[in-house]
This record gives C-alpha cells, sequence and structure tokens, in this order.
C-alpha cells in the first residue's frame, strides 16, 4: 500500500475516534452537571470549575497523542504555521518508522539523554505520510551538514555531485560551492535546475547573518525543500567532537580547545554548541517558518539518524523519482588513532553550555 493510503486511512480512523472521545465527553458534563447543580446550587460556581479541570485533564491525558494529528492538519490546511507548530518528520530508514511532530513537543522532549528512538515513540502513529510533492515541482534536497555526523563524506558527495550534473567545480578543495553563503547557494539552485541535492552549513536564504536576516533571497518558484538534518545523541556527539580535535592536531589542537572552553566561548571548530543540530534547527525554525508564510514556499524538515543517510536517500529517491546521491555512503575518519584531548575540557564544556539544550526556543 502506498505511503499516501496508509496515512489516509490511520487519519480518517484516528479523526472519527477523537470526534466519538469528545461527544463523550460532553454527554457526560450534560448529564452530571445539573444533576449537581439541581442538588447543590450554591456550589455551581465550584461545578463550572470541577469542568474546567475535567476537561484540562482530559486535554493532557489526550495531548501526546494529538500533536502528531494537530501537526498534519496545519499541513493539510496549508494554513500559517508558528515555530511550535512546524511539523518534524522523524524518519528511521533501517525499521520503516516513519512519523511527525510539531517543533514545539520535539524540543521539549530532547535533552542530552535523549535517543532517536524515544523521539520514534513519542507519536502516537505508526506510520505517517511522506510529504506529497505537487505535479510540476521540483524536489531540492537541503543536506544541513554537522561535524561528526557524516558532514566530511555528505561535503565531497555535494562537490562531486555539482561537477557531474551541473557542470560546476568547486572552488574549494573539499566544500561545495554555496555551502557556506546561503546567498550563492540559492543562485546555483536556481542555476542548477536539475541537481536535487545540495549541501549547507547553516541559514535558510537569508542573506546576511545567522539570526534575524537584514534581508531575504528572492521566493522560489515550484521547488519543495526537504530540509535533512542528522540526529545523534548529545553527550556521543560531544565525546566525538572532542575527539576530532586532538586527531586534527593533537595537544596543539586540545590547548586550544581548552582556552576556548576557558572562555566560554563558543568558537571552536567541532566542539561548538551551535553547531549540534537541535540548536542549528531551532535556530534555522524562525527563517523557515518566514519564508513559509510570508513567500509561500513549501519547506520540509526531516530528522534521521546520522548513520542512516545512505538509507534515507535512497527512500527519497524513490518516493519522489530522483537521483541517488553519490558518494553519501563514503566512510572518511573511520581510522582513528587512540589519544585524547584531557577530559576536564569536556567538563567545562558542559558547564558552560549543555544547560542551554533544554532552553531552545
Amino acid at each position: 500500500m502506498h505511503l499516501l493510503q496508509v496515512y489516509e486511512k490511520n487519519y480518517e480512523s484516528n479523526m472519527l475516534l477523537r470526534h466519538n472521545n469528545k461527544t463523550i465527553v460532553a454527554l457526560l458534563l450534560l448529564l452530571f452537571v445539573p444533576l449537581y447543580v439541581s442538588i447543590n446550587w450554591g456550589s455551581f460556581t465550584l461545578v463550572k470549575d470541577d469542568a474546567k479541570i475535567f476537561l484540562t485533564h482530559f486535554h493532557q491525558v489526550q495531548l501526546t497523542k494529538l500533536t502528531t494529528k494537530n501537526a498534519i492538519e496545519t499541513y493539510r490546511k496549508n494554513a500559517n504555521v508558528t515555530v511550535d507548530t512546524l511539523p518534524i518528520h522523524i524518519i528511521q530508514p533501517s525499521s520503516n518508522d516513519l512519523t511527525v511532530l510539531p517543533w514545539g513537543t520535539l524540543r521539549k522532549q530532547w535533552d542530552r539523554t535523549t535517543e532517536f528512538e524515544h523521539l520514534i515513540q513519542l507519536s502516537s502513529q505508526d506510520t505517517t505520510i511522506l510529504p506529497p510533492i505537487p505535479p510540476n515541482h521540483r524536489v531540492v534536497i537541503i543536506i544541513h551538514c554537522v561535524p561528526k555526523m557524516g558532514s566530511l563524506t555528505l561535503r565531497k558527495a555535494c562537490r562531486d555531485n555539482l561537477k557531474t550534473s551541473c557542470g560546476m567545480e568547486s572552488k574549494l578543495q573539499i566544500d561545495p560551492n554555496g555551502y557556506s553563503n546561503t546567498k550563492e547557494l540559492a543562485e546555483i539552485i536556481r542555476q542548477c535546475n536539475t541537481t536535487h541535492h545540495f549541501c549547507q552549513r547553516r541559514g535558510v536564504f537569508n542573506s546576511r547573518g545567522w539570526g534575524r536576516p537584514k534581508s531575504w533571497i528572492d521566493p522560489f518558484d515550484k521547488i519543495v525543500f526537504m530540509h535533512l538534518y542528522p540526529f545523534r545523541n548529545y553527550d556521543s556527539w560531544t565525546v566525538s567532537a572532542l575527539k576530532q580535535s586532538y586527531d586534527r592536531g593533537g595537544r596543539k589542537e586540545c590547548n586550544e580547545a581548552k582556552e576556548w572552553m576557558d572562555k566560554c566561548s563558543d568558537k571552536h571548530g567541532e566542539l561548538a554548541f551551535f553547531k549540534y543540530p537541535k540548536s542549528q534547527m531551532s535556530e534555522a525554525q524562525p527563517l523557515m517558518v518566514h519564508r513559509i508564510n510570508e513567500m509561500k514556499e513549501t519547506h520540509h524538515i526531516i530528522l534521521y539518524p546520522f548513520l542512516e543517510i545512505d538509507g534515507l536517500l535512497s527512500l527519497l529517491s524513490k518516493e519522489y523519482q530522483i537521483p541517488l546521491l553519490p558518494g553519501s555512503n563514503g566512510t572518511d575518519h573511520v581510522k582513528r588513532d587512540p589519544g585524547n584531548c584531557d577530559k576536564t575540557i569536556l567538563d567545562k564544556f558542559h558547564e558552560c553550555f549543555t544547560h542551554k539544550l533544554a532552553e531552545l526556543p
């Protein structure tokens, strides 16, 4: 059965159940509230308060189950989205698990101990639809690269793919053109109109600055953007990022990392809080929402286990009939020296930054 058919079946049955639940609650209130009031009219205010408490409790019990459907309803109605209601598609290709959660729910549940399986289990939907593509629209996949989550492999793959699919030579040794410049990337996407995969470091088509942009890049027409963000457990990522510092420059690089952490400065090349995917996503969501609501563009966000990028790209290729990204299954940085930086550097990093993980909007 096609994913769309599976989703529609689940959606309709869940909506019917949701309607029936509301009907039952309403009948119970209609039956018992008048009876209580007739016995003790002086307690009518208390009855109203009790009813409010009951409904609030009922709403809270159903909240986790409804957040998925609410996010999808917003998408289906094409209504304006907010940062908190922006749907995040959570996909684990190896187990064929697909679900969706609004960002407001996802960010509250994502802490330093979270594993990908925890996010999958947050939704009441076992299977959901991959974002549909309108006729005559081009699918553009933006791979948001993060250190220690396959970044080097993916940047090389995007660089080589630009050359193969568009004849564009990279100006840099590893990074593809447009990787660190959203304005340049936008021009490349328009120019290379048969290319489907691009890599990006940061930003969402804002021409200046990483936070609130001073100006916007002109809207795209008939393009559906898929933004792919990798997931890795936070603590596991910090350990690997510190290790990469040693691999890159030995004790000299470790000493540099220590200097940054002693200042609580988030500027290190590998171990930087702003580079963690949740931090990047939090920064990008307001930009994404602006382009969806104000510029009427289509942007979808996919969160995936970082080791399963090749499986995800294969899934998207089959679903949307687009080419694969050659080289996405590379194995850079597999062999690593056993040495490492002093653990106190990591302790200082957590002291400076980790509390912010739960505070990200």
